[in-house]
């Protein structure tokens, strides 16, 4: 499964931690648990989930899952 974007995209520097929860009180942008919820079922069914971002470009999300 393929998801993309062309907004605004994750900078190198935050990418390796999308997949962490940060829900350290943000505000405005939500918790910060969504991409941590969506890794977890993913590794559940012993899939992969992979980030590919280009600020400004597009950003996007692979997850494969087995058949079985």
């Amino acid at each position: 499964m393929t998801i993309k974007d062309q907004g605004k995209g994750i900078p190198p520097e935050h990418q390796a931690q999308v997949f962490e929860r940060v829900d350290r009180g943000r505000t405005g942008e939500g918790l910060g648990i969504g991409l941590s919820i969506v890794k977890d079922i993913v590794d559940a069914h012993q899939g992969s989930i992979r980030l590919e971002s280009s600020p400004d470009v597009e950003t996007v999300f692979r997850i494969r899952l087995p058949r079985d």
